[in-house]
């Protein structure tokens, strides 16, 4: 007889990406995080967000969803973002701190984008998985 186990996720969720399709506004998307690190199904996410040097007024949400749309940020103000899983048995751990600035149009140019890269070095490690 096989027994299965769940417990919570030993991994963050994967692969964060990013786009402002306005000023003022971000989507921030994500996968799964990796196979093995899963331990069961995902039921939800919860976020955390803050304005860069001011970590002490954090805003924390939680979605379905494999994305957020954030709307009502300050122009070319720095944020930064982490993501964690959650299994019935309860939350992994954070992604790492990404940063990212919604940035508007200058006068002349019409791009519009977001910067957003990892904040602190982490080790990656790549493992072949199927799930």
């Amino acid at each position: 007889m096989d027994f299965c186990f769940l417990l919570a996720p030993s991994g963050p969720p994967q692969d964060i990406k990013h786009r402002s399709p306005e000023d003022g506004q971000l989507t921030i998307t994500w996968n799964l995080p990796a196979c093995g690190q899963r331990r069961g199904n995902i039921v939800k996410y919860e976020y955390q967000y803050w304005l860069q040097f001011k970590q002490d007024e954090i805003t924390n949400g939680s979605t379905t969803n494999r994305e957020i749309d954030f709307s009502g940020l300050m122009s070319n103000a720095t944020f930064l973002f982490q993501v964690r899983a959650y299994t019935t048995e309860g939350p992994g751990p954070y992604s790492a701190p990404y940063e990212a600035m919604a940035t508007g149009s200058s006068p002349g140019k019409s791009v519009k984008g977001i910067i957003m890269h990892h904040v602190f070095p982490t080790e990656h490690q790549y493992v072949l998985d199927t799930c």
